[in-house]
């Protein structure tokens, strides 16, 4: 059996191509995209998943405001936030940052994230829109993945010709 290399460098690079483009037109429409991160508490690993995703939005042209909320904070104020953020015009997207304290419900926050500004497509609605195959608002991880099967098609190999794909991450 022969394995491929994905070149998911190159994917990304496409996909951030064009978003870019898009996000230029909307600028010359008149209209600055603007993600929202939200993040509870002091977590390392956040903050640098955090940077990266500014890095990202900078690259492409996206505004990129990160609000921050102590560890306990309860879960009625970060609702009443994210309801703020909702309404907001200038905000375009919302990303949640995990974890977010015990004592708050993740599924209560994820679904109180307007499914259209939900960046991570974890709103119940949105998870719906994957189970439909309606993949426009999709979770950023399953549209890579997605972009990726699409590019590497040929590459993979098909189970009993039902459409399930095989993928191994080795380093």
């Amino acid at each position: 059996m022969s394995a491929n290399i994905l070149d998911g460098k190159a994917i990304a690079k496409d996909i951030l191509d064009e978003v870019s483009s898009k996000v230029s037109e909307l600028k010359t429409s008149g209209w600055d995209p603007k993600l929202i991160s939200i993040k509870v508490g002091e977590n390392p690993a956040v903050d640098l998943y955090i940077r990266n995703q500014r890095l990202k939005a900078e690259i492409i042209g996206i505004i990129f405001e990160e609000k921050e909320y102590p560890n306990d904070i309860s879960a009625n104020e970060l609702q009443a936030a994210i309801a703020n953020f909702n309404v907001d015009p200038k905000v375009t997207g919302i990303f949640l940052q995990r974890p977010v304290p015990k004592s708050i419900s993740i599924k209560t926050l994820q679904k109180a994230i307007h499914p259209l500004k939900d960046v991570e497509g974890m709103h119940p609605a949105s998870i719906g829109n994957i189970v439909y195959n309606e993949m426009e608002l999709g979770p950023c991880t399953a549209n890579g993945f997605s972009r990726t099967v699409e590019t590497y098609r040929s590459g993979f190999k098909r189970f009993g010709g039902c459409g399930d794909w095989a993928l191994g991450n080795c380093r």
